[in-house]
């Protein structure tokens, strides 16, 4: 999922295989995830009662998937998932237009996040940039 993030390659097309060239930097990534999922542990380990709250925020190429944060914050605190929930916004643009038809916006989703059974998030939010606001 990252090198696709950085590349463009369609990660949900089982015939392009990720290239090396993002390896060295994927480490960074990986560092950055564990860092991320070691904090919200331990305020996990330390809250002091079980009606706290916690809202966690960080960039899609963390959460998506449930892959980095989520994956090891589940893996610490498994009965977590089914008392919590992962939200993926993504601004509307040329891939994914809420103005378009039901039919149009749906294939952008699909291109974007994959096809139905794909798991990028319990919840997709769509909103509209600044300029499609504008026009």
């Amino acid at each position: 999922m990252f090198e696709s993030m950085i590349s463009g390659r369609d990660m949900h097309d089982p015939n392009l295989k990720p290239n090396d060239n993002y390896k060295k930097i994927f480490k960074a990534q990986l560092i950055k995830d564990i860092a991320m999922s070691h904090k919200v542990c331990e305020l996990f380990e330390t809250h002091e009662t079980d009606d706290e709250k916690f809202l966690v925020i960080a960039g899609k190429g963390h959460m998506q998937h449930f892959n980095g944060v989520p994956e090891r914050v589940y893996e610490r605190f498994p009965a977590l998932k089914d008392d919590s929930m992962l939200i993926v916004t993504h601004e509307s643009d040329h891939c994914i237009d809420i103005n378009e038809s039901e039919a149009n916006f749906l294939e952008g989703v699909e291109d974007v996040f994959g096809k139905e059974g794909s798991d990028p998030a319990d919840v997709l939010f769509f909103f509209e940039g600044e300029e499609q606001v504008k026009q």
